[in-house]
């Protein structure tokens, strides 16, 4: 039986003080992050088009198009949408040898997952997070079109994205552990291959 019964915690308990609202609270982090990936999107085919027709037509460039590209929409676009992915289940996993092990064993080994993931998530963030400051410290920047642009901020994006990866792999860790439905506590529908409660199997 997994998990061992936590003596003297009443788990009913801790599943609606503790991991309802901490699973709420990340959900809705992941949904704004998600909003401001599809914003990012958004804006990113704009300034393209904008600058393209802008050239073609009157052979003049937006500044700094190349820069908001590379250092701010792509690294939205690539590492805020870990979470949500990591949320709905949507990273690939090829499932050669679980698929043969029991359900318990299953659930073992989801929950042995997710634990080294958040950790190495984690790690990332932490180390991405001392470049962003040395970053920021340094003021760091590109020269565009004679233009001087910082890209500082930019470096805080990925520690930003990882250290939420890792939070969402923390509560659907602790949700398995405590028995907690995992869709309730994040307030929306998630897809069933993750979703094995440990202390039911």
């Amino acid at each position: 039986m997994f998990p061992p019964r936590l003596s003297g915690i009443d788990e009913p308990l801790l599943r609606a003080t503790v991991m309802k609202p901490v699973a709420r609270l990340v959900g809705y982090l992941v949904t704004f992050s998600t909003l401001v990936g599809a914003a990012a999107v958004t804006l990113m085919m704009v300034q393209i088009i904008i600058d393209v027709a802008l050239r073609n037509l009157f052979q003049i460039a937006v500044p700094g198009t190349t820069t908001l590209i590379t250092s701010y929409y792509m690294l939205v676009v690539a590492y805020l949408p870990l979470a949500v992915a990591e949320r709905t289940d949507s990273h690939i996993a090829v499932e050669v040898v679980s698929q043969l092990l029991g359900e318990k064993l299953r659930a073992w080994l989801l929950a042995l997952t997710w634990l080294v993931s958040a950790i190495v998530a984690g790690t990332v963030a932490y180390a991405l997070w001392l470049e962003a400051m040395k970053a920021y410290s340094y003021g760091s920047f590109v020269i565009e079109l004679n233009r001087s642009i910082p890209i500082w901020p930019g470096y805080f994006i990925l520690p930003v994205g990882f250290g939420l990866y890792a939070l969402v792999l923390a509560v659907r860790l602790g949700c398995a552990v405590t028995g907690t439905d995992e869709a309730e506590a994040f307030g929306a529908p998630a897809a069933p291959k993750g979703d094995l409660p440990l202390g039911e199997v």
